[in-house]
Parts: C-alpha cells; structure tokens; sequence
C-alpha cells in the first residue's frame, strides 16, 4: 500500500470515528478526538502513528515510599521518574579507579538504572551513618543489593534516590563501591571489552579532520605522509579550478604547495614550543628532546594508521558507519518507546567507549523539508547531575534532564534540556544487558507482576 493511499484511508477512518462518537454518548465521556482539527497534514499523521502517547515528562511519578508501591509500578511510571529532580543521582560522575580521570559512568548510569527500578523510601526511619560500622555495614548491603539485583530495597531516612545519594557520606561511600564495581567489571570480567567491539572506521579520520585540528594546535607533528596528503588535496583542487593556461595551474599550485610546508613547518615548531614549555624544569635538555621526540614519533604513527588511504575508502567507510548506526537507532527507539524500558548506551567517540548514558524518552520528529526522521531522545547523562540542576541555585530554567538528537547521520547534544542543540562527533551503542530481564523475573518472584509485558 503507497503512503498515500494510506494517509487517505486513514482520514476516513478518523473522520468516521468522530462522528460515530459525536452521536454515541455511551463510549468515553472524553475521547479527544473532538479537538482533532482536520485536515491534519501527512507529517503530523506520521509522527502520531510513530510516537507513543505518553510523555514521561507530562506525568509525575513520585518515589514509591514502600515495598506495595513499587510493586504497582508500570515501566512507564520509571520512566517518569527520571523525568525529575527526585529521580537524579545526587552527584556526577567522579574519578575511576586508583583516581583516574576516566571516570565511572558506565557503573554510575548502571546503578542509575538499577535503583530506579529496585528501591523505595522511607523517610520516617532514622538515616545510616557511614561512621557507625554496623550502619556502613548496612549501607554496603544496600549497594551490594542494588548491584546485584536483590531487590526491592528499601533507603531509610531519605525521600528519593537524588536526597539519599547527594548526601556527602553516602556519596563518598557510593563512589568507592562504584570504584570497586569497575574494577570487578575491568579486571575480573572484561566488560570493557563489550565497549570496544565497534566499526574500525569509526576510529578512523580524514585528512582535512587533522588539517582542522593543526590549526589549533590539537595534534602534534605528523610527518611527511601529512604533508603529502595536504599537498594531495591541494593538487585535486587545483584540477577542479579553472585557469587561462596550464602554465598558470602549474604556478599556481607550486605556491599552494610551499604555503602548506610553510604553514605546517610554523605549526610543528610552534607545538614543539608548548610541549618544551611543559617539560621545562623536569630534566635535562636531552631527557626532554627524548621525550619530544617520543610523542612526535607516535603521532606520526597514529596519523599514518588512523587515516582514510583515498577518498573512495572514506566514502565505503562512513557509508557502513551510518548503516550500522541507523540500527543502533531503530533498536534504541523500538526498546524505550515501545517496549517502555529505560535503555543504556555507550557513547563512542575515536574507536573507544567514552561515555556511558540511560535513555528513558524517545520520538521521531519528522522534517517537513527533507521528509527525512530525526530522532530525539530524553537522557540521564551521568556527567550531568546533582550540581546541572539544582532549585538552590537559581537553575529552575533548566531541565533536570538531557537530550540527544539523531538527525541524518549526525548527533547533537542539549545537556540542560532548553532546546540549544550542540553538534557531537560520535556514534552511540546500545546494549542488550540481561539486566532488565532479571529485573523482570524479580518483579515476579517480589512483586506476582512484570515490569515488561
């Protein structure tokens, strides 16, 4: 059947329905659709035919304050908790483990998540102080309980998961479980590995990303194969221009090709000059020649290896690259929006897991001038927490929330949820855990229900 026919098909049957219910008071005293202006145009059909009814953020779902309401709890219900203040972590992702900067975002989204669905607060009961050793104690049970899906678990003391983790104690503590974790993941299961297995291409830039680069001092020097590409790519500009003769081509392109070595001999002396500065006063001039030298030959060694070979290889490349996004997309789409499950992705940026983010809102939004889907999704981003948004600080304006937007092979990041759209060069995983499966035989086993049907 063409969209078409189908569109006009479906008008009929919508215009039907409306009087059908106009003349029948003995269906829903209020359906709706009596505020339904017609004609409504193909985009708007197509988006009400894609997208679920329900909003998350349009509900408000309170922290359940005992073991009988988070039992009645529906998927859509956790997804309207992350939708508020309450539902947030109380602080952001920290420091990994030994200190690293790398952070825990994976294990600190994963806990997320995991406590969404597993706990519930009773404020009436007095709070665990992680100085007492029978409370800590407790408190690592609680982690560990959590963690390891033995839930429901009730908090003492707190009202939701954002008053109990903000709390300086139990984040202190929270953070080194969260350390822990990594290292059980790290080490002992080779998690990370799940987080590495993407497209090669996707680690792989052109010659003109690095050009870009270079001009704000973001690479260092790399080598005579960088200057050979440059010049490459000025000589296939050169052919497409137009000239009086081929004397003047010739000339032309002689000049553009000193210009470039000049401009990257000036770069390259220039990054040689920061990075010296760096180094000055932690040796002798020889044992910092050695270490300039040593970063200069990896960098030459990674441009040769993380560069496309021809254009044509780039082009195979980015088109495999959005084939293989695309159904990360769909998956990611179909799994929060219509199997109503709070979903977790890895962000991956240079061939590498850098981020880790639970999605719990998802809708396509049709562009009127290219036809084409873009796909908008509702995020808890672990770098964005307690102090992204905060009632004590004058932040009302801001969404206790982020959002991410797919939009023809492109990504674009709104952390504060106001509609200002930041282009991000990634690709994003989703990941099929056997998480919520087991949270699903617990809610049968605790609850006599599923949280997923």
């Amino acid at each position: 059947m063409s969209m078409t026919n189908f569109v006009i098909i479906f008008f009929f049957i919508l215009s039907f329905s409306t009087t059908a219910l106009a003349d029948d008071k003995a269906f829903c005293e209020s359906t709706g659709i009596e505020t339904v202006k017609l004609p409504i145009d193909n985009f708007t059909i197509l988006e009400m035919l894609q997208n679920r009814e329900f909003d998350p953020c349009k509900v408000k779902a309170l922290p359940p304050k005992n073991k009988k309401e988070l039992c009645n709890m529906k998927a859509q219900d956790f997804q309207s908790l992350l939708c508020s203040q309450e539902g947030m972590m109380g602080f952001e992702n920290n420091k990994g483990l030994f200190g690293l900067p790398t952070g825990v975002c994976w294990w600190h989204s994963q806990f997320h998540r995991l406590a969404t669905y597993q706990t519930y607060y009773n404020p009436e009961k007095k709070k665990l102080n992680p100085d007492v050793p029978s409370d800590k104690k407790e408190l690592k049970k609680i982690f560990n309980d959590i963690i390891r899906k033995r839930g429901p678990v009730e908090i003492p003391g707190y009202t939701s998961l954002n008053d109990f983790t903000k709390d300086p104690k139990i984040k202190k503590l929270l953070q080194k479980r969260l350390q822990v974790w990594m290292a059980e993941d790290s080490f002992l299961k080779m998690q990370w590995y799940k987080g590495l297995t993407v497209p090669e291409n996707y680690s792989k830039k052109s010659t003109k990303y690095y050009n870009k680069g270079r001009s704000s001092y973001m690479f260092p020097p790399m080598g005579k194969k960088y200057e050979q590409d440059m010049i490459k790519i000025a000589t296939q500009e050169n052919e497409k221009k137009e000239f009086d003769s081929e004397q003047l081509r010739q000339e032309a392109l002689s000049i553009k090709r000193k210009s470039i070595k000049d401009k990257i001999k000036k770069d390259d002396q220039k990054y040689i000059e920061r990075l010296r500065d760096n180094y000055m006063g932690l040796g002798s001039k020889e044992k910092i020649d050695k270490k300039v030298n040593k970063i200069i030959s990896k960098a030459e060694n990674s441009y040769k290896r993380k560069v496309y070979n021809t254009e044509e290889n780039e082009i195979k490349a980015k088109e495999k690259s959005l084939s293989h996004q695309q159904k990360e997309i769909e998956t990611l789409f179909s799994e929060v929006n219509e199997k109503n499950k709070i979903s977790y992705i890895t962000v991956q940026n240079t061939g590498i897991v850098a981020h880790a983010s639970i999605v719990f809102d998802a809708k396509k939004i049709l562009d009127k001038k290219t036809g084409k889907n873009i796909y908008e999704f509702k995020v808890q981003d672990s770098n964005y927490q307690k102090d992204h948004y905060s009632k004590n600080k004058g932040m009302n304006n801001k969404k206790p929330y982020s959002r991410l937007r797919y939009i023809d092979g492109k990504w674009y990041l709104d952390k504060n949820g106001k509609s200002n759209f930041n282009y991000q060069s990634m690709n994003i995983k989703v990941h099929h855990s056997k998480q919520l499966k087991e949270l699903n035989k617990l809610f049968q086993k605790e609850c006599n229900s599923e949280i997923f049907q």
